[in-house]
């Protein structure tokens, strides 16, 4: 019996990931869910810089980008559950 092994080369040069978060105003995601993704990719578990990533939010709470960003910021370090610890202000919605 004969095997034969091939190795195939991958590109993620036209990868593409869509990550839609619903609930994205609320208090798990801002505490959760965002700072996981921030980690996902600073441990380079996400697909390669030359990929396109979008995430897409929805939540029930209008909220602008700026807003947006500027309420998620605090929670955006090396460990969600640190960031969870450090802040404790989550009645803020």
């Amino acid at each position: 019996t004969t095997t034969t092994t091939t190795t195939t080369s991958i590109s993620h040069q036209n990868d593409k990931l869509a990550i839609i978060v619903i609930g994205a105003s609320g208090d798990l995601a801002k505490k959760y869910t965002f700072p996981s993704l921030y980690n996902l990719y600073n441990l380079n578990l996400l697909p390669p810089s030359t990929s396109r990533i979008a995430i897409y939010g929805y939540g029930r709470t209008k909220l602008s980008t700026t807003t947006f960003r500027e309420k998620i910021r605090p929670y955006m370090n090396s460990s969600s559950s640190t960031a969870s610890n450090n802040n404790t202000d989550d009645d803020d919605n």
